[in-house]
């Protein structure tokens, strides 16, 4: 369960933060 719980959180969070900061950053350079 731990394992399961550790591996579901971690990739939602990597997947959320590093998508969320590369369209970001993208799109506000981009526009800047």
């Amino acid at each position: 369960m731990t394992y399961n719980q550790t591996a579901q959180h971690s990739t939602a969070q990597h997947s959320t933060a590093q998508h969320s900061t590369a369209q970001h950053s993208t799109a506000q350079h981009s526009t800047a």
